[in-house]
Protein backbone atom coordinates (compact mmCIF):
# COMPACT_ATOMS: atom_id res chain seq x y z
CA UNK A 1 0.00 0.00 0.00
CA UNK A 2 2.82 2.39 0.82
CA UNK A 3 4.38 2.11 -2.64
CA UNK A 4 1.02 2.42 -4.36
CA UNK A 5 0.16 5.53 -2.33
CA UNK A 6 3.51 7.07 -3.24
CA UNK A 7 3.07 6.24 -6.93
CA UNK A 8 -0.32 8.01 -7.07
CA UNK A 9 0.42 10.84 -4.63
CA UNK A 10 1.10 13.44 -7.35
CA UNK A 11 -2.33 12.69 -8.84
CA UNK A 12 -4.04 13.52 -5.54
CA UNK A 13 -4.31 10.02 -4.10
CA UNK A 14 -4.14 9.67 -0.33
CA UNK A 15 -4.14 6.48 1.72
CA UNK A 16 -5.91 6.56 5.07
CA UNK A 17 -6.63 3.83 7.64
CA UNK A 18 -9.69 3.99 9.90
CA UNK A 19 -9.86 1.75 12.95
CA UNK A 20 -13.25 1.37 14.63
CA UNK A 21 -11.86 -0.76 17.47
CA UNK A 22 -8.70 -2.23 18.92
CA UNK A 23 -7.95 -5.97 19.06
CA UNK A 24 -10.03 -6.28 22.26
CA UNK A 25 -13.06 -4.65 20.60
CA UNK A 26 -12.69 -1.41 22.56
CA UNK A 27 -12.40 2.09 21.09
CA UNK A 28 -8.83 2.50 19.81
CA UNK A 29 -6.43 4.69 21.76
CA UNK A 30 -3.52 6.62 20.31
CA UNK A 31 -1.28 3.75 21.45
CA UNK A 32 -3.45 1.32 19.45
CA UNK A 33 -3.14 3.49 16.35
CA UNK A 34 0.63 3.71 16.76
CA UNK A 35 0.85 -0.05 17.30
CA UNK A 36 -1.14 -0.68 14.11
CA UNK A 37 1.12 1.62 12.10
CA UNK A 38 4.30 0.13 13.55
CA UNK A 39 3.13 -3.46 13.13
CA UNK A 40 2.03 -3.08 9.52
CA UNK A 41 4.61 -0.48 8.46
CA UNK A 42 2.00 2.16 7.67
CA UNK A 43 3.25 5.73 7.47
CA UNK A 44 -0.02 7.19 6.13
CA UNK A 45 -2.52 8.60 8.63
CA UNK A 46 -4.33 6.13 10.90
CA UNK A 47 -7.44 7.52 12.54
CA UNK A 48 -9.74 6.20 15.24
CA UNK A 49 -13.42 5.78 14.43
CA UNK A 50 -14.56 4.59 17.88
CA UNK A 51 -18.28 5.03 17.26
CA UNK A 52 -18.02 3.67 13.69
CA UNK A 53 -19.39 6.95 12.36
CA UNK A 54 -17.54 6.42 9.09
CA UNK A 55 -16.76 2.73 9.00
CA UNK A 56 -20.27 1.44 9.81
CA UNK A 57 -21.70 2.39 6.43
CA UNK A 58 -18.53 1.34 4.60
CA UNK A 59 -18.31 -2.18 6.02
CA UNK A 60 -20.66 -4.75 4.57
CA UNK A 61 -21.67 -7.81 6.59
CA UNK A 62 -18.95 -7.20 9.19
CA UNK A 63 -16.26 -7.92 6.60
CA UNK A 64 -12.82 -6.75 7.68
CA UNK A 65 -10.54 -5.62 6.25
CA UNK A 66 -12.02 -3.75 3.36
CA UNK A 67 -10.28 -1.26 1.13
CA UNK A 68 -12.38 1.56 -0.25
CA UNK A 69 -11.34 3.81 -3.09
CA UNK A 70 -13.12 7.11 -2.52
CA UNK A 71 -13.41 9.58 -5.37
CA UNK A 72 -12.85 13.32 -5.27
CA UNK A 73 -16.54 13.81 -4.46
CA UNK A 74 -16.03 11.65 -1.31
CA UNK A 75 -18.14 8.80 -2.67
CA UNK A 76 -17.13 5.16 -2.37
CA UNK A 77 -16.21 4.39 -5.96
CA UNK A 78 -14.64 0.95 -5.47
CA UNK A 79 -14.94 -1.59 -2.64
CA UNK A 80 -12.16 -4.18 -2.57
CA UNK A 81 -11.83 -7.12 -0.23
CA UNK A 82 -8.12 -7.76 0.42
CA UNK A 83 -7.03 -6.75 -3.09
CA UNK A 84 -3.79 -7.54 -4.82
CA UNK A 85 -1.66 -4.56 -5.81
CA UNK A 86 -2.69 -4.85 -9.50
CA UNK A 87 -6.38 -4.90 -8.50
CA UNK A 88 -5.90 -1.84 -6.31
CA UNK A 89 -4.04 0.04 -9.03
CA UNK A 90 -6.74 -0.84 -11.56
CA UNK A 91 -9.44 0.46 -9.21
CA UNK A 92 -7.53 3.70 -8.62
CA UNK A 93 -6.95 4.18 -12.35
CA UNK A 94 -10.65 3.62 -13.02
CA UNK A 95 -11.66 6.21 -10.44
CA UNK A 96 -9.17 8.77 -11.77
CA UNK A 97 -10.38 8.16 -15.32
CA UNK A 98 -14.05 8.66 -14.39
CA UNK A 99 -13.78 11.84 -12.31
CA UNK A 100 -12.60 15.14 -13.77
CA UNK A 101 -9.68 16.85 -12.02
Amino acid sequence: MEETAEDYHDQGFAYLTLLPQNIEGDPPSQDDLNFWGDTFGISAPILADPESAYTASAIENGQYPVLLVVDREMRVAQRLSVPSDPELRSAIDEVFASVPN
